[in-house]
C-alpha cells in the first residue's frame, strides 16, 4: 500500500489566510494551488464588490448579474469604473432587500427599474430585467415591462460587446449574442437587427463611432451599412446629446480611427459638414507633410485627452482651409457650431477665440522676445487663453510632420516665463497709476481709458517708465 503524504499550502488573500491541503508533493501543490489563487487575486476589486452586492440579492432569493461596460471591460482587461447590476428582483423589492439590511437604497430611476444602492461607501445601480416597446421619440420606449429572464434584458442592448452578463458568484457568463467572441476578434457589431437598434435611438450611431475608436475594434460591415443608410436620423437627436458624444469621440485613444469612420459613415455631414472636405486636401509641402485632415487628427493627438475643448479647437482650427484668412473664417464656423451644439457661453467664447487666434504666433519673423510677449498679452482680448494658445501652437507645428527649426510656442513660453519672473508690465493692470489718478488730472469718461491704454503701450515698450512720477507727468502732457 502506497502512503501519500498530506501537504498543506497557505496563502493570504484579501487579508484572510487560506489553507489548502493536498496529497500531491509540496512543490506540485504550491505550483498548482498558486496558479489557482493567483487567478482569484487578479479579479478586480470592483468585481469583488459587485459580487458582494449580488450575494445579498441571491440570499434574498433572486439572481443578479454584472452587466454592460463593467463586464465588457472585465473581459477586455481594461480598468473598471462603475458597476451596473441586473436582477429579476422588482424595483420595490430591491429597495426592501437592501434597506432591511441597513443599506441606503435610492429610487434614482424607478420608472426604468433602477435603484441606486450605497454599498461600502460607493453607489451601485441595480436595475430590474426589462423589455421595451417602440421608441417613438428616438430615445425613450413607449412602455417598459419587467422580465424574469436575463436574456430578455440583454436583447434590448446596443452592441454585442455590451450584451454580456456575468455572474461573479458562480463565475458564469450569459452571452446570447456572441459578445465575447466579438471582443476576441475585435469586431463591433449591433445586437440583432442593426437598423432597428439605430432607429430606436440614433445616437447609438455616434456611440458606434466612439466605441470603434475607444477600443480599436473594426466595425461589422452590416452594422456600418446600417449607420450609413440611416445617418440622417441623427437630426432627430437633441443637439446636447450629439455634442456630448462628439466630445467623447475626440477623447478616444484611437481618434484617427474614430474621425475617419465619422466621415466615412456620413455622420460628420450631419454635425460638421465642412469636415469631410478636409480629407485629401493638399497643403504647402514646404510646411506640411500631410493633407489637412491627417494634420488635424495629429494635432488632436498631441493634445491631452483631459482637455476636450482644446481638442475641439484642434478639430476646427483648419476647417476653412485653403482660404487665405482661414483663422477668421474658421472662427465663424466655430461660433456657429457652438450655437448648434449648445455649448456653454464660456466654451463658445473659448473655442471661437482659440480658432481665431491660432495663427498669431506664426507671424513673428524673428525670435520671440519678452517685449513681443508683453505686447501680445496687452492686445489679446481673453488673456486666460494664452497658455492654451502656446500649447496648441506646439501641437500644431508637431502635427505638420516636417522638420521645423522654430517652434513658436516654445519660444513664446520661454519669453513669457522671463516676463513673469521679472514682473514686467503687460497691460493697464500693471501700471503704477490707476483710473482715479488720471481723473484727478481732469480727465473724464472715455478719456480716462484712452490715457491708461496709451500709458500701458509706453511702459510695455519700456518697463523702466512704469513709475508713478513719470506716468503722472506723461498723463499731464497728453492733456495739452
Amino acid at each position: 500500500m502506497i502512503k501519500h503524504r498530506v501537504c498543506t499550502h497557505t496563502r493570504k488573500i484579501s487579508g484572510h489566510k487560506v489553507r489548502v491541503r493536498s496529497y500531491l508533493r509540496g512543490d506540485e501543490t504550491r505550483k498548482i494551488i498558486g496558479k489557482l489563487l493567483s487567478s482569484v487575486e487578479r479579479i478586480p476589486v470592483e468585481i469583488k464588490n459587485g459580487r458582494d452586492v449580488i450575494q445579498i440579492i441571491n440570499d434574498a432569493g433572486y439572481e443578479g448579474y454584472i452587466v454592460g461596460g463593467a463586464t465588457r471591460d472585465f473581459i477586455m482587461g481594461n480598468p473598471i469604473h462603475d458597476i451596473d447590476i441586473c436582477t429579476n428582483s422588482p424595483p420595490q423589492e430591491t429597495i426592501r432587500i437592501f434597506r432591511d439590511r441597513g443599506y441606503k437604497a435610492i429610487p434614482t430611476g424607478e420608472e426604468f427599474g433602477t435603484i441606486t444602492v450605497i454599498f461600502n461607501g460607493k453607489p451601485y445601480e441595480i436595475t430590474t430585467y426589462r423589455s421595451e416597446g417602440k421608441y417613438t421619440d428616438s430615445r425613450h420606449p413607449e412602455h417598459i415591462k419587467w422580465e424574469k429572464d436575463i436574456n430578455k434584458d440583454l436583447s434590448r442592448r446596443d452592441f454585442t460587446i455590451n450584451a454580456i452578463a456575468y455572474d461573479p458568484i458562480h463565475n458564469k457568463f450569459i452571452d446570447p449574442y456572441g459578445g465575447r467572441s466579438d471582443i476576441k476578434h475585435k469586431v463591433l457589431k449591433a445586437v440583432g437587427n442593426p437598423s432597428a437598434r439605430f432607429k430606436d435611438d440614433p445616437l447609438r450611431m455616434m456611440r458606434f463611432i466612439r466605441f470603434s475608436g475607444r477600443y480599436g475594434i473594426k466595425p461589422d460591415p452590416k452594422t456600418f451599412n446600417a449607420v450609413y443608410k440611416q445617418r440622417h436620423l441623427l437630426k432627430k437627436i437633441p443637439k446636447e446629446r450629439v455634442r456630448d458624444e462628439l466630445i467623447k469621440i475626440l477623447q478616444t485613444d484611437n481618434v484617427d480611427t474614430s474621425l475617419r469612420l465619422f466621415i466615412k459613415s456620413g455622420l460628420s455631414n450631419e454635425v460638421i459638414p465642412q469636415l469631410s472636405r478636409l480629407e485629401g486636401m493638399p497643403q504647402n509641402e514646404l510646411y506640411h507633410k500631410y493633407d489637412v485632415l491627417t494634420h488635424t487628427i495629429k494635432a488632436i493627438e498631441y493634445i491631452p485627452k483631459d482637455k476636450p475643448m482644446l481638442r475641439l479647437v484642434a478639430l476646427l482650427h483648419d476647417i476653412e482651409k485653403p482660404n487665405k484668412d482661414h483663422a477668421t473664417l474658421g472662427r465663424k464656423v466655430a461660433e456657429n457650431l457652438a450655437d448648434e451644439l449648445k455649448l456653454s457661453k464660456n466654451d463658445k467664447e473659448y473655442v471661437a477665440e482659440m480658432v481665431g487666434h491660432h495663427m498669431d504666433m506664426f507671424s513673428y519673423q524673428k525670435k520671440i522676445t519678452p517685449r513681443d510677449v508683453r505686447r501680445y498679452i496687452n492686445k489679446l482680448p481673453k488673456k486666460e487663453i494664452l497658455d492654451d494658445l502656446i500649447a496648441f501652437n506646439i501641437a500644431d507645428i508637431k502635427a505638420s510632420g516636417t522638420s521645423r527649426t522654430r517652434i513658436y510656442g516654445e519660444e513664446f513660453a520661454e519669453s513669457k516665463k522671463e516676463v513673469l519672473t521679472n514682473k514686467e508690465p503687460t497691460g493697464i493692470a500693471s501700471l503704477k497709476v490707476r483710473g482715479e489718478d488720471v481723473m484727478a488730472l481732469g480727465y473724464h469718461g472715455p478719456e480716462v481709458g484712452a490715457v491708461l491704454r496709451q500709458l500701458a503701450v509706453e511702459v510695455i515698450d519700456d518697463p523702466e517708465k512704469n513709475n508713478r512720477e513719470y506716468l503722472i507727468k506723461r498723463a499731464k502732457e497728453m492733456a495739452r
